[in-house]
């Protein structure tokens, strides 16, 4: 927008103070350059970044809360989607099941639950076979309920979703 450029155009202090410092100094304003009378006036508005800055805010607060809520509404529907979905409890439950196998015996073993960010490990942890634990799982899926493959069809809304920042979201 408009006011954005002009955002662009506020001078910083350290160019008035080298202005004043040359006029002080006995410098001749009739000798400044159209870029530094640019600044002297401009440098008189008070509060002009502040200014613009609010006037900006008020010219794109409507556009930004539009985005804002279609994100949103975006959010709950990924959200409501993993909760109805009837595959994902399953995967979880299997992921949990082989975790368990491979830390039997151990005080990791017998595990009634994991971190949901534990889940990025499927696909770093290499099995003796050299594929990772989640292709070992795709393949035992495959195999054992082919239903299981069909889980990203439960959730249409995820992966746009999941570009969206929760952080980036609460700035907004």
């Amino acid at each position: 927008s408009g006011v954005t450029a002009l955002l662009d155009f506020v001078p910083e202090e350290s160019e008035r103070a080298m202005i004043d410092e040359y006029i002080a100094n006995g410098g001749q304003m009739d000798l400044l350059g159209k870029a530094e009378k640019y600044v002297i006036s401009v440098s008189e508005v008070p509060m002009l970044k502040q200014r613009l800055m609010a006037m900006n805010v008020k010219c794109t607060f409507g556009d930004d809360l539009t985005h804002l809520e279609e994100d949103i509404e975006l959010v709950i529907a990924a959200t409501a989607e993993v909760q109805g979905s009837t595959r994902f409890p399953k995967l979880l439950k299997l992921v949990l099941q082989l975790g368990n196998a491979l830390n039997e015996g151990s005080a990791k073993g017998g595990a009634q639950g994991f971190k949901i960010s534990n889940l990025m490990k499927l696909a770093q942890t290499k099995t003796n076979h050299g594929t990772t634990l989640l292709a070992y799982l795709v393949s035992s899926m495959e195999k054992l309920n082919p239903d299981m493959l069909q889980l990203e069809h439960e959730f249409p809304s995820t992966k746009e979703s999941a570009r969206k920042s929760g952080t980036q979201m609460t700035t907004d």
